[in-house]
């Protein structure tokens, strides 16, 4: 039983961030259409501005410089308002060069709350 306890503890220890428990992990969606498109599996292979969000290191295949503004709203009506805003800026500073900046905005109102009787009283 005691190595059991030990290899359970191990294994969530060394679980990634993203495996353990997020309450907004929903809202978790990246920035761009074509890394979200992609499930996530965007780091490996970024030639564009959202690369400031999935890896900085993949500014360097930018041509040209971009600019990323998007906006993303699930639930907006039914939970409270929780929202998720970017603005990236990326730029071509040389050869083997470049330079981003982004602003990622993540929000929620209001939750609502409920008695055990069905009723609203407030909010969190």
């Amino acid at each position: 039983m005691y190595k059991i306890v030990i290899v359970l503890a191990a294994f969530i220890l060394s679980c990634p961030g993203t495996i353990l428990a997020n309450p907004l992990s929903f809202a978790e969606n990246g920035a761009g259409a074509r890394g979200i498109s992609m499930g996530r599996a965007m780091t490996g292979f970024v030639e564009d501005v959202s690369g400031v969000y999935w890896n900085p290191a993949g500014l360097t295949f930018m041509g040209r410089p971009q600019l990323l503004v998007s906006g993303f709203l699930p639930f907006a009506g039914s939970v409270g308002g929780i929202s998720k805003n970017d603005l990236l800026f990326g730029f071509p500073a040389g050869a083997r060069a470049s330079a981003g900046v982004g602003v990622i905005y993540q929000s929620v109102k209001a939750i609502p709350r409920w008695t055990d009787k069905g009723e609203k009283s407030g909010g969190w």
